[in-house]
């Protein structure tokens, strides 16, 4: 009995297969938005109860989930990595479209639906951090995986 090692679902599975890296790197990217939000409120001496971080970090949870569904329905028809990597660790475009989804989406979602402030200092930050933590694990991944193939 062979064992599959294949992290990508079969082509006509692509769309609707939930596959363990897809799993992981959806809780990464959470971690990431999590991490973000306890990180400014703490250097900001504000408080860290569960409420008062979800309470900050909804809209962007909100937006990088809108994110995941459009990188889904996009599958791989923008191009990306080698193959041997699986496409949610890719940097483009998942990881590039996860970052401006999560980051403007957030930002409009903060600011419009959420009715908090968006102050342009508060935008460059949260662009840069969640670049960083969105992009740059994937960029890591991206260099893992290509090494193992």
């Amino acid at each position: 009995m062979a064992l599959d090692l294949d992290l990508e679902p079969p082509a006509s599975d692509r769309r609707t297969a939930v596959t363990p890296p897809m799993v992981a790197a959806a809780v990464a990217d959470v971690v990431v938005v999590l991490a973000f939000v306890a990180t400014g409120r703490n250097n900001h001496d504000e408080g860290l109860s569960v409420a008062s971080v979800l309470d900050v970090a909804t809209p962007f949870l909100v937006a990088l989930a809108l994110g995941w569904v459009a990188t889904t329905a996009l599958g791989n028809r923008l191009g990306g990595a080698p193959s041997g990597v699986p496409r949610v660790v890719r940097v483009w475009p998942t990881g590039v479209v996860l970052w401006v989804a999560t980051a403007v989406g957030g930002l409009a979602l903060r600011n419009v639906v959420f009715g908090d402030g968006t102050a342009t200092s508060f935008v460059i930050v949260a662009c840069a951090v969640l670049g960083v933590g969105l992009v740059g694990w994937r960029a890591a991944a991206s260099a893992w995986f290509g090494r193992r193939g």
